[in-house]
């Protein structure tokens, strides 16, 4: 099952080199809520399977 996240980069594959396997841009990436348990899964795996980068804002109160 793919993720949202790999159906938006199928959707922008312009910038995709399918030998090297890599993009042409990096991405700048928000994330709202990443302090959070599922925020801090999406945060950790942008930054370990993708060059992009990722910007969190957390309001850090309990929900």
């Amino acid at each position: 099952m793919q993720s949202l996240f790999h159906l938006h980069h199928e959707k922008a594959l312009h910038g995709f080199d399918s030998k090297k396997r890599r993009y042409f841009y990096d991405m700048k990436i928000l994330v709202t809520g990443g302090a959070g348990f599922i925020g801090s899964a999406l945060i950790r795996y942008i930054i370990e399977n993708t060059p992009d980068s990722v910007v969190n804002v957390d309001k850090l109160t309990y929900a």
